[in-house]
């Protein structure tokens, strides 16, 4: 989150695992942002200055999936646009590994 919120290209590269397959989030005005592989989620992730980002809970599954990864279930508090909201999704993460990070993230409105 902290990457994010700095828009810190360095940070956000290191927390997007190489794997990542797609992020994705819906705003509340509708706006659709997606991003396909590692290389476009941080370029997406990092044009988000100015936007503010806080992890409010986060659920980790106790077995890893059929990949590796593990399922995360979370709950985010967001800033955009002068705008507040909270939004809701899953994603998985991998660890311990040349591919550690953020491998899939998808949040919505609930």
């Amino acid at each position: 989150m902290a990457a994010s919120n700095a828009s810190d290209l360095v940070a956000i590269n290191r927390t997007l695992s190489p794997a990542l397959m797609v992020f994705f989030e819906t705003l509340p005005d509708g706006q659709t942002r997606r991003a396909y592989g590692h290389d476009a989620a941080v370029r997406e992730v990092a044009s988000h200055s100015g936007e503010s980002m806080a992890l409010l809970s986060l659920q980790v599954s106790a077995e890893p999936s059929w990949d590796g990864a593990t399922g995360l279930g979370l709950e985010v508090s967001r800033t955009a646009a002068g705008i507040s909201f909270r939004q809701v999704g899953k994603g998985e993460v991998r660890c311990g590994g040349d591919l550690d990070g953020i491998v899939v993230w998808g949040v919505g409105l609930p």
